[in-house]
């Protein structure tokens, strides 16, 4: 296509055995300027991406500092991916 790099979407035909065909297209993928993700999507991936990391991160402060962006600097949220103390 020449749909990239403004969009980054999909295309999907479907053609079923009794002949029938359904197509679906998103232009913009969830996270793409045109269709950004919610605070709470972001939350979510963060949480999904960092689970069970070795060595641990504080996951939640993270994501409260990244509740804060703008205001926060990438130096303030890094001090959260460092690894948390073992109890």
């Amino acid at each position: 296509d020449r749909l990239p790099p403004r969009y980054l979407g999909a295309r999907v035909r479907l053609v079923l055995k009794d002949g029938r065909d359904a197509t679906a297209e998103v232009l913009a993928a969830s996270g793409h300027a045109g269709n950004p993700l919610s605070f709470d999507q972001v939350a979510d991936k963060i949480r999904k991406l960092l689970a069970g990391v070795a060595p641990p991160v504080d996951v939640e402060a993270l994501v409260a500092q990244t509740a804060q962006l703008p205001h926060h600097t990438v130096a303030t949220i890094m001090r959260c991916v460092r690894p948390v103390a073992p109890d």
